[in-house]
């Protein structure tokens, strides 16, 4: 939990860059910039360009679904209908795979659609840390050139896909808690 409460901590465009020096400049593993390198394209190009800008884009989020998800088994664990499923005969393994993932994540479930909208934002550094092609860098460079009609549009498009994840996560909440019921 130690790595998660440093997963949170990090700002996102510092991040992109430790990951930059590291595993591009010092390791050579991955490229550092850019959708595809001059001259070459293919999957395995691109695969080589997407890994560090997702695991910059992903880690914050993974870090606070983590502490969610840890939070919310810890609470279901102490709950009567698992004791009463352990001394039934229930096994630990069963009690958390029948019982406790169901349970816990509803308040997952509600995390996760915050973190959608983190990553949508987010999008717009990340793009920048690692000169990606996006609706983020579109975004920055209308800002900066003060292009109105391109900021309106591309805010509606990030807002419309954020209300859209929202009300399917909001479905998705009858499915995993069988008290609520949609009429």
């Amino acid at each position: 939990m130690s790595g998660t409460f440093v997963g949170i901590s990090i700002p996102v465009f510092w991040l992109g860059m430790i990951l930059i020096i590291l595993f591009s400049q010092l390791l050579r593993w991955f490229s550092s910039s850019g959708m595809h390198t001059a001259g070459q394209t293919g999957f395995v190009d691109m695969l080589s360009h997407i890994v560090l800008p997702a695991v910059t884009l992903s880690f914050i989020p993974v870090s606070v679904i983590a502490r969610i998800t840890k939070a919310s088994m810890l609470e279901v664990m102490g709950q009567d209908y698992m004791r009463t499923a352990m001394a039934k005969g229930c096994t630990a393994r069963r009690q958390v795979r029948i019982h406790a993932i169901k349970n816990a994540f509803v308040p997952i479930l509600s995390i996760l659609g915050i973190e959608v909208g983190y990553v949508l934002g987010g999008a717009l550094v990340v793009e920048n840390v690692f000169s990606w092609p996006g609706l983020g860098s579109l975004l920055l460079n209308a800002v900066l050139t003060r292009d109105y009609g391109v900021v309106v549009c591309g805010t509606c498009v990030i807002c419309i896909i954020y209300a859209l994840i929202n009300l399917v996560n909001d479905l998705l909440y009858g499915v995993f808690d069988p008290r609520i019921q949609y009429d």
